[in-house]
């Protein structure tokens, strides 16, 4: 990606990094188990085969059924002192794994308490999945402690998709399982990240999943680039003289952005998460961009 101003942007993610194989998914929805799943049961083994392996957050009453179902999973779960914390940590550990990251909390403050976190995994780029609980239906609007619905939270923006959410729902349900696993795998295989709140109804977790799920074929296609636009790359970089950013995306790239750089006598810059790819002591650093939009 060539950016303005005669900068060579190096980020490359899709390019250089293989995905979690997100088919798998549908073995998960075809399959019939020995014994019967609860909820909670189905939804940590969805994403277990979406990739997941690791689970960031703080724990409670509310969400105990789906934080035992973590527990005693493949699934490594790191319980944090504050839920802001477990969703930082959950989107570095997105960057450093390359694997989609589940946060999880307890009711009402536990879910306003990680918001901060999810806007920079939102932000970022990062593929994190929020696992809150939700008062169950026949409680709704009574007022109780931690009660956590629409009528004590608001609901555009955190119930909801919107600025922070790429996708958000209240699971009531077992019957919305397919659904809800088809939407969260295409979601995961976008390219510029893919936040996503499941909000699971406290007493819809340990029910049963009693029907059969039905299969739904998902595939994955690696992005990769052509010998004609690695040619135009090239032509364009001979046209005159241009500058290298690299990006976290580039991690992988050292020993290449090195030799670039050598052989064309290129200034070199990074992003903050890009530090340490390009030798910062090398003569042709130029230093650190601290604020750069990330294209959508």
């Amino acid at each position: 990606m060539f950016a303005p101003a005669s900068s060579v942007a190096l980020d490359l993610p899709n390019q250089e990094v293989q995905p979690p194989n997100l088919s798998q998914s549908k073995n998960f929805l075809s399959s019939q188990p020995s014994a019967p799943l609860s909820v909670a049961e189905a939804v940590v083994k969805m994403l277990t085969q979406m990739g997941v392996k690791y689970a960031f957050g703080v724990s409670g009453g509310a969400i105990a059924p789906l934080w035992h179902a973590l527990k005693h999973s493949s699934i490594k779960v790191l319980h944090f002192r504050h839920e802001a914390g477990a969703a930082f940590a959950a989107c570095e550990a997105y960057f450093a794994s390359d694997h989609p990251v589940v946060v999880f909390t307890t009711a009402a403050p536990g879910i306003t308490n990680a918001l901060t976190g999810l806007f920079a995994a939102r932000w970022e780029g990062a593929k994190v999945i929020f696992l809150s609980p939700s008062t169950s239906a026949s409680q709704r609007g009574r007022w109780a402690f931690q009660e956590t619905s629409t009528y004590t939270m608001p609901d555009t923006g955190i119930f909801t998709s919107g600025k922070l959410f790429n996708y958000a729902i209240t699971l009531e349900c077992s019957s919305q399982l397919p659904e809800i696993s088809r939407r969260l795998a295409l979601g995961l295989r976008k390219t510029h990240g893919f936040v996503a709140h499941l909000s699971i109804s406290t007493a819809i977790q340990s029910s049963l999943v009693k029907s059969s799920l039905p299969q739904v074929n998902l595939s994955h296609s690696l992005v990769t680039a052509t010998e004609e636009r690695i040619a135009e790359c090239a032509k364009l970089l001979l046209e005159g003289s241009f500058a290298i950013w690299v990006g976290f995306g580039a991690r992988k790239a050292a020993a290449e952005i090195s030799q670039l750089a050598k052989r064309t006598s290129a200034a070199v810059m990074c992003s903050p998460r890009g530090k340490g790819i390009f030798p910062e002591d090398h003569p042709q650093f130029v230093g650190v961009l601290r604020h750069v939009q990330q294209s959508q």
